[in-house]
C-alpha cells in the first residue's frame, strides 16, 4: 500500500470553491489505513461523499472511528440504526459476513461508480459495521445541563493515518453528512505531519 503524497495537500478546503469530501476526504481515504473523526452528526449518506474510496477501504480493511453526539442514537436515520442494532448480535454479525464476504468488494466497486444506489450503500454500511471497520462512539455531557438547555457534542476534527505512520489532521466546521461534505458553506484547515510548520498543530489534533 503506497503512502500518501503530502505535497498534494492544500492548507485549507472550502465547499464554496469545490468540495471538502471530493477534494480532500476521498483522496485521503483512498490511501489511508485509519480514519478517526469527531463530529456532531453522522449519517449513512456520508458514504455517498466517500464514493471513490470504498473499494480501497474494504479491500484494505481501513479502520474508521466516528465520535459523534448522543442524538445520533435517537436519529430517524433508519439505515444506521438497523445496521448498528444488528451488529450487536454476534450470531447476526457472523452470518452477515459469511453471506456477503465474497461479493462485498464488487459491491464497493459498483458503489464507487454509482453512489446513488441506496441498496449498495445499505450493504456497504452493514459490512463496515458488522466487520468492525466502522466503529461509532457516542459523546455526552459530563455535567447534567440545566433544564431546557441542550448541550451537544459539537467538536469537528479528525485525522488520517497512512502506511508509513504519517498523518494528515484537520479541523473544520462540517459534519460527516452528505450536505456537510459538499453543499453546505463549510471549510476546514489541514495539517500534515510531513510539514515542519504543521507538526505541532497536527500532533495536538491527533491527541
Amino acid at each position: 500500500m503506497s503512502s500518501f503524497d503530502h505535497s498534494l495537500l492544500k492548507e485549507e478546503y472550502d465547499n464554496e470553491e469545490g468540495s471538502i469530501a471530493k477534494d480532500f476526504i476521498v483522496p485521503c481515504l483512498k490511501k489511508c489505513t485509519r480514519y478517526r473523526r469527531a463530529t456532531y452528526d453522522f449519517t449513512s449518506a456520508a458514504l455517498k461523499r466517500w464514493a471513490g474510496s470504498l473499494t480501497h477501504i474494504i479491500k484494505n480493511n481501513v479502520q474508521i472511528e466516528i465520535l459523534c453526539d448522543m442524538t445520533v442514537l435517537c436519529s430517524t436515520e433508519e439505515k444506521l440504526r438497523i445496521a448498528f442494532e444488528n451488529s450487536l448480535s454476534e450470531e447476526k454479525r457472523e452470518s452477515f459476513i459469511r453471506e456477503f464476504q465474497k461479493g462485498i468488494e464488487l459491491a464497493a466497486f459498483a458503489f464507487d461508480k454509482n453512489s446513488k444506489d441506496s441498496k449498495l450503500r445499505e450493504r456497504i454500511l452493514d459490512w463496515l459495521i458488522h466487520n468492525k471497520q466502522l466503529k461509532i462512539k457516542f459523546a455526552y455531557p459530563k455535567v447534567k445541563p440545566p433544564p431546557h438547555v441542550g448541550i451537544k457534542y459539537h467538536k469537528k476534527m479528525g485525522y488520517f493515518e497512512f502506511s508509513d505512520k504519517s498523518h494528515v489532521a484537520f479541523k473544520g466546521s462540517w459534519n460527516e453528512t452528505f450536505l456537510g461534505g459538499g453543499d453546505n458553506g463549510e471549510e476546514c484547515d489541514v495539517y500534515s505531519s510531513e510539514k515542519p510548520e504543521d507538526q505541532s498543530r497536527c500532533n495536538r489534533t491527533i491527541t
